[in-house]
């Protein structure tokens, strides 16, 4: 992949995780680009690009970029889904006290093997091919009152932001 024909496409709204990623690229030199609206500008049309945002903005704009975003599937049908669950199964043990006991992990492979590509609140996180039954058992403990947070969890409190109403 080199930076003359490709780039990084970004969502208007700005995360601290999008902000890290174009960080990432623009360090192995690919360009990256954020959008205003969630139309495809006329000279991106048709480009090489790499959507990064929730599914909605890559939905709006792969008539434009026919992006070829790869989808999920449930773990058992995936070929690698065993060793998936086998890595994902040893990360709580390597990352110990690292990592709240109620958390999504997502992860996948790299030349270098299997990554965690990034740890989410589950309290905020799809249940994408998932054991749905299993879903709630995380989420609630995630998302429960402070006061029955088990004791491992007590270093991991989200401060919530003021949030300001508009009119």
């Amino acid at each position: 992949m080199t930076s003359a024909d490709r780039v990084l496409l970004v969502a208007p709204r700005s995360t601290d995780t999008d902000r890290a990623l174009v960080g990432a690229v623009l360090r192995r030199g690919l360009p990256a680009r954020r959008l205003h609206t969630w139309r495809v500008p006329e000279d991106l049309v048709g480009a090489r690009a790499h959507p990064y945002a929730g599914p909605l903005f890559a939905d709006a704009v792969a008539r434009d970029l026919d992006p070829g975003l790869l989808g999920v599937a449930p773990i058992d049908e995936c070929a690698q889904g065993a060793d998936a669950l086998a890595f994902g199964a040893d990360v709580p043990v390597a990352a110990g006290s690292r990592l709240p006991s109620a958390i999504v992990v997502d992860v996948g492979t790299t030349d270098r093997g299997w990554a965690v590509v990034e740890a989410n609140a589950a309290w905020a996180s799809g249940a994408h091919a998932s054991d749905i039954d299993a879903v709630p058992d995380v989420v609630l403990r995630a998302g429960g009152p402070r006061g029955e947070h088990r004791e491992c969890d007590t270093s991991f409190p989200r401060h919530a932001p003021v949030v300001r109403h508009r009119a």
